[in-house]
């Protein structure tokens, strides 16, 4: 089940152009059941999100000692949280710790959302880059990877796997064992050389 925390409900009905209420595996948490959220998150107990696979919460709709609280869980859980609000003028995605996505609300409130919890029911897989770019995921992923990769081999600082900048959920589609290491693990020439190629693949077979 996802959670959607969100206290401007006028601003989802405006935004969103399906019935939310017909997709079964989210669950939209807002006014009395928001607040009691927010008293248990100042006490710091966490009970009430036990039950989600994930966490989406409006930025705004609670305070900043909450959002660490809650980035806390996550981390400690690794439950994907998303914060979204009309603020934020790009997407940033991480998972270096837990997946973390911060996305504007606009964007949220897209047939996106729809896409992420039919993916969410049908293979039990959370995939927030589904949030961020739709069903061409894959292929903006694999580009903004290639991007960082020129962008390093021209200044020279690839040095280490984490230098490649590669998503967890996307390693094994590489199909190379060493990038299965500790991402500190030094690499050489040849092995920037194998990835160039399997990441020029990846984008072919994407588009």
């Amino acid at each position: 089940m996802i959670a959607l925390v969100e206290d401007r409900i006028g601003r989802m009905d405006q935004f969103i152009d399906f019935e939310i209420k017909s997709i079964p595996n989210i669950h939209v948490i807002t006014e009395s059941e928001l607040s009691d959220l927010k008293v248990d998150l100042d006490k710091e107990i966490t009970n009430k999100l036990e039950s989600f696979s994930c966490l989406i919460f409006h930025r705004s709709a609670v305070t900043i000692f909450q959002r660490e609280i809650i980035k806390t869980y996550c981390t400690k859980n690794k439950i994907p949280l998303v914060f979204f609000s009309g603020g934020i003028s790009s997407s940033f995605y991480n998972d270096s710790a837990f997946p973390y996505l911060h996305i504007n609300s606009r964007n949220l409130y897209s047939i996106n959302l729809k896409m992420f919890c039919d993916n969410s029911s049908q293979y039990n897989n959370t995939n927030l880059l589904i949030l961020q770019y739709g069903l061409r995921w894959k292929t903006n992923q694999l580009l903004l990877i290639n991007e960082n990769l020129n962008l390093r081999l021209q200044l020279k600082t690839i040095k280490r796997i984490k230098d490649l900048n590669i998503p967890k959920n996307q390693i094994s589609d590489f199909n190379l064992d060493w990038l299965d290491k500790n991402e500190f693990s030094e690499i050489n020439e040849e092995q920037i050389l194998q990835f160039k190629i399997a990441l020029e693949n990846l984008i072919y077979e994407s588009i």
